[in-house]
């Protein structure tokens, strides 16, 4: 099968939110400022870490509720960018939830060989029987005379 691209755009991540980018703002500067007092945080994982920061309870290290709320800002700005520049913020989010299976592109189905396509036929076929003898009825009317020349008594109906 082949996948036509569908959509000239690039879809966001479902997970990608602007929380989740402040998260990860946060742990970054976290683990920058337990560099700098020589604090090992590796045995921790970021989403423990995020909510260790929040309630101040890194060994430490101090990162300020104004230090949240510059996170929490520039990730806001820089989630409204990412779906502005992707070509999808003016969906709303159902919407590109709804759009995110048609991101990678839609299958299209194609005749692989003459026998599928004997397959495909022999299924049509028997709903509309004698497709191919049937001649096309140029004339509009069903008898094939046109009702214009016919007097309105003898008239086919249609």
């Amino acid at each position: 099968m082949l996948n036509y691209p569908f959509i000239k755009a690039s879809l966001p991540g479902p997970d990608v939110t602007a929380r989740s980018i402040a998260m990860r703002l946060v742990v970054h500067l976290l683990r920058l400022s337990a560099a700098r007092a020589g604090v090992d945080l590796s045995g921790f994982e970021d989403a423990s870490l995020y909510e260790m920061s929040r309630i101040d309870k890194v060994e430490g290290i101090s990162i300020t509720q104004k230090d949240h709320r510059r996170a929490n800002g520039r990730a806001s700005r820089l989630y409204d960018r990412m779906l502005r520049e992707s070509g999808v913020g003016h969906f709303t989010k159902e919407d590109r939830v709804k759009l995110q299976p048609l991101a990678d592109g839609v299958r299209l189905a194609r005749i692989s060989d003459d026998h599928q396509a004997d397959a495909w036929r022999r299924r049509c076929t028997p709903r509309c029987p004698g497709w191919r003898r049937r001649r096309p009825n140029m004339l509009g009317t069903p008898c094939g005379v046109p009702c214009a020349r016919v007097s309105p008594a003898f008239a086919c109906r249609r």
